[in-house]
């Protein structure tokens, strides 16, 4: 019998922290070891296949209700994440050329979106109308439901006041879909615009 909770942890192979510990270290096995990128442009491009990648696993490994009521929020928190950064990317990239200036302060996705729509207005694309109207919707809906990217990260307020939530309930298997389709959209336009520029 354990006589100590040390001792406890210390006989079941318990994960405890322990020592100082390097957390920001490398490994001696190099295959262990993941390069983080320099370079800002490229990062930004990896953040966005990034977040949407790391929701889609989420969502692909929900097998349970308990799965399903822990996971939601940071499946939400990453689809949200990859829109902004979708549209801060475009704006990045592509902006300076039709004196669109990025404002990476801003979480609003409709402010990102309406500087994306005046790039590629300004760009001279005639786009898909029924593919612009649903990119606008599912915006539209993100940011009425989570303006300031705080909805699905925290239960409160600073000021320790209820985070209310503005919807009960969600299909995940159609907003994983959806994010597809904008994934899509978000890519053929950073495509197209590179081509034209």
């Amino acid at each position: 019998m354990a006589k100590s909770f040390t001792d406890l942890l210390d006989s079941g192979n318990f994960n405890w922290p322990k020592g100082r510990g390097e957390t920001f270290s490398q490994n001696p096995d190099a295959q262990s070891n993941i390069e983080l990128t320099a370079d800002p442009s490229k990062r930004l491009s990896l953040m966005v296949r990034g977040y949407k990648e790391a929701a889609d696993s989420l969502v692909a490994r929900l097998t349970s209700p308990w799965q399903q009521n822990t996971q939601v929020y940071p499946i939400l928190y990453l689809y949200r994440h990859f829109l902004e950064l979708s549209l801060k990317e475009i704006v990045h990239l592509f902006g300076k050329d039709v004196q669109v200036n990025p404002d990476w302060m801003s979480h609003s996705l409709v402010t990102q979106w309406q500087k994306v729509q005046k790039i590629v207005e300004e760009f001279g694309v005639q786009g898909d109308t029924n593919a612009d109207r649903k990119v606008n919707s599912v915006i539209e809906q993100f940011n009425g439901v989570d303006q300031d990217s705080t909805a699905f990260r925290y239960a409160t307020r600073p000021s320790g006041e209820p985070m209310k939530l503005k919807v009960e309930s969600i299909d995940i298997v159609r907003l994983s879909r959806d994010m597809d389709e904008l994934y899509n959209y978000f890519q053929g336009t950073v495509g197209y615009l590179g081509f034209l520029q």
